[in-house]
């Protein structure tokens, strides 16, 4: 479970789960309006703070993959995954 809170209060805004998978990385977009998170299984979404959407980019579990880490270019221009130790980048204009 990835709790995302308000600073400075740490009020809790949104929570990110998913029964299927441990989830393992975060990464949060420069604008903030992104946050990509993913684990076991080879599970990767993007979830999008202005619509409340979650887009599932790859996995569901039971792959044997396992999502290393995610992060997103300085300038938010692009989404790189570690999957299983290879590493994929998209454009992630792709999710706003």
């Amino acid at each position: 479970m990835i709790s995302l809170r308000s600073i400075p209060s740490l009020r809790e805004f949104h929570v990110i789960s998913d029964p299927g998978a441990e989830l393992q990385t975060v990464a949060i977009s420069p604008t903030s309006n992104l946050v990509a998170y993913g684990g076991e299984g080879g599970l990767l979404a993007v979830w999008q703070r202005d619509t409340g959407e979650t887009i599932p980019l790859r996995g569901q579990g039971g792959t044997g993959l396992s999502l290393d880490d995610v992060a997103f270019s300085p300038d938010g221009a692009f989404l790189a995954a570690s999957i299983s130790q290879r590493v994929g980048v998209d454009a992630a204009a792709t999710y706003s």
